[in-house]
């Protein structure tokens, strides 16, 4: 195997990434609580839901469907491998919205906010997930190689999983060390995402009538994850798939917008009747 090195640059950006995924959904937290006063118990429930439906059940689920080599035959068409890994995440992630809406924040619904606190709890857990873990995981990797200790890595895998780890590794150190600060742009991104589709969920709960939103919810998740996902596989330039889902998101928000302030004038209105 070739010499590998791990530049400097790397474990700086790493680290700004790591630090970053604290940060943002600490720091949004903070603001939402001064700000509008939000409950915590939905914030943490956003939480506890990633955790059980997109990090648990839609594991299981894709390691069901993708697994068995079906996953690289799909990669040989990405649109198609992206749309089935976003529909997955859609469904699983919007659903656990909907349970969770309806079942344990149900005594909450008389606030709007609470739509706001649990998809910064949703989508805050996840920017921690992918920003700190992954780049505390880099980090570590990265001083295993540049200390020598590759073999360590490699210890006890067949020659398929040596070959795969070794690709990693390559990868690793050929990464440009600015794609893990454009990562942090695409959490931010995800998030804004996510606090839209709480939105959207949380009304089509509320209000029985436009009960559209959930599965609308479940088609936009799964447009914002295939196109973000097909696009990277297409080689595309990473920064234009950012700026690709950082226009996606903006979209969104402003319609989370329009459909929480009509809702909230119908619900007022429906009431006073």
């Amino acid at each position: 195997m070739q010499e590998l090195h791990v530049p400097a640059a790397t474990f700086v950006t790493s680290g700004i990434a790591a630090l970053a995924g604290v940060l943002i959904p600490l720091s949004l937290f903070i603001f939402l609580r001064k700000k509008y006063d939000i409950k915590k118990i939905p914030y943490f429930v956003g939480f506890a839901v990633f955790i059980i439906f997109a990090m648990t059940l839609e594991g299981i689920f894709n390691r069901l469907i993708l697994g068995g080599g079906r996953a690289e035959i799909l990669m040989q068409r990405p649109l198609l491998y992206g749309l089935a890994g976003g529909f997955l995440a859609g469904l699983f992630e919007e659903t656990g919205r909907f349970v969770a809406f309806k079942t344990i924040l149900k005594k909450y619904r008389a606030d709007d906010l609470t739509a706001i606190s649990y998809g910064a709890g949703h989508g805050g857990f996840e920017v921690f997930f992918v920003l700190f873990s992954a780049s505390v995981s880099n980090i570590i990797i990265a001083t295993m190689i540049n200390m020598g200790n590759i073999d360590a890595l490699t210890a006890n895998l067949d020659e398929a999983g040596r070959a795969s780890v070794e690709q990693t590794l390559v990868a690793l150190c050929d990464t440009n060390p600015l794609s893990y600060l454009l990562s942090i742009v695409e959490r931010i991104a995800a998030l804004t995402f996510h606090l839209s589709a709480s939105v959207l969920v949380w009304f089509a709960v509320k209000n029985k009538r436009h009960w559209i939103f959930y599965p609308l919810a479940i088609m936009l998740h799964t447009i914002f994850n295939a196109i973000a996902a097909s696009a990277s596989m297409l080689g595309i330039h990473v920064a234009l798939v950012e700026l690709i889902i950082c226009v996606m998101a903006v979209l969104y928000a402003l319609l989370a917008r329009y459909i929480w302030k009509k809702e909230r004038i119908f619900l007022k209105e429906s009431k006073d009747l």
